[in-house]
């Protein structure tokens, strides 16, 4: 009798053994299919809330742009929204287009020094406040074409014609609306560097865009001097218009580091123009504060003088300037506060403020 019971149960052990492995194997594979799905679901979310089927569905229409080779199962990727992408598009084209000019002009199809394609497009928008006035904007467009293998011989260029002259102050005082009109248009042309001894040259020509054309020409000179604990930076631009003739921009700043992350500067202006042979003075320290990697600030006390009719302190400028990289590696954001005290208003107070963005396209 105990011989048939233990059988029995060695019979029935036999049998439930494999329907227990059996069993455990497919709760395995039903915990991988779930993975998996719960895996393509989170992928599907991520796209939908990125633009990406929007973007490149299969019904894509000419109109909207290819799908860029990417790694899918990079997730940085899905991170990315419409303004991101629209971005890489518009800097994708920047350097091929300069590539495309550099083959044109260089005698080479292929980057046989392997220079990098550093043009970029910078886009501002600046906002300007003023005391019993609305604020108006101007948008400025700033390009800087540069060849990589052409720039060994020369470099092309198209620029703000006051982009390479304004002070940091100027531009928050807004000086650029009241120049004339062919000072504030774009300048496209050729650019010709040199180094020597330490001295910097540099030669432009071309054309303002403007109705009709108008010719240029700019030559300017800059030497950093070290002066014991004082750096002297000294830079002069000579430059001809056809129809307004030469004028003459001289700065003479000293520089001087109070600690890693503060410099003081003595700026010394001075702008000589030979249609009325008048000379415009400015002068006065700035301090310059980096925070970190993303924010600056800098202030500013300067004082403003002609030569003509007579020597005369003409403005009183107190600014305070606050720049931040507030988007990605691109996107820039300046607010300039200050107060003047110009003669004409019998030296009373007058306050404003500048309001900035500023985009970078291409090369960053």
């Amino acid at each position: 009798m105990k011989i048939l019971i233990v059988f029995l149960l060695i019979f029935e052990i036999s049998i439930i053994s494999p329907s227990m492995a059996e069993t455990q194997n497919s709760t395995e594979e039903q915990k991988t299919v779930s993975k998996k799905k719960r895996r393509k679901k989170y992928k599907k979310k991520r796209r939908r809330k990125s633009g990406y089927n929007k973007l490149y569905s299969k019904k894509r229409n000419k109109a909207q742009p290819r799908r860029p080779k990417v790694n899918d199962n990079d997730p940085s990727y899905y991170d990315k929204n419409t303004v991101d992408l629209t971005h890489e598009s518009i800097s994708s084209s920047i350097l091929s287009f300069s590539q495309t000019l550099d083959t044109f002009f260089s005698d080479t199809k292929h980057n046989q020094y392997g220079l990098k394609n550093k043009s970029k497009l910078k886009v501002t928008f600046d906002t300007f406040f003023r005391e019993a006035a609305g604020p108006y904007v101007v948008p400025d467009l700033n390009y800087r074409l540069l060849l990589p293998n052409t720039q060994r011989k020369f470099q092309l260029f198209i620029e703000g014609e006051k982009e390479d002259s304004q002070t940091e102050t100027s531009v928050a005082r807004g000086d650029r609306a009241t120049q004339n009109a062919e000072d504030n248009n774009t300048t496209a042309g050729l650019r010709y560097l040199v180094e020597k001894s330490g001295i910097k040259y540099r030669t432009d020509s071309g054309i303002i865009v403007n109705v009709p054309l108008v010719a240029f020409a700019r030559f300017t000179v800059s030497k950093d001097i070290p002066l014991d604990i004082w750096l002297l930076r000294a830079r002069e631009q000579i430059r001809w218009v056809n129809n307004t003739g030469f004028t003459s921009d001289l700065n003479l700043d000293f520089d001087r580091k109070l600690s890693r992350k503060y410099l003081l500067r003595f700026v010394n202006n001075t702008f000589w123009n030979d249609n009325d042979y008048s000379i415009k003075f400015e002068n006065g320290p700035s301090i310059f504060h980096q925070i970190d990697n993303k924010r600056a600030i800098s202030y500013h006390a300067h004082v403003l003088s002609v030569n003509k009719p007579e020597f005369v302190l003409t403005d009183y400028l107190l600014q305070f300037s606050y720049r931040q990289l507030v988007y990605k590696n691109w996107l820039y954001l300046q607010f300039s506060p200050y107060i003047r005290f110009p003669r004409i208003k019998n030296f009373y107070r007058t306050p404003g403020a500048l309001l900035r963005f500023e985009a970078i396209f291409g090369y960053i």
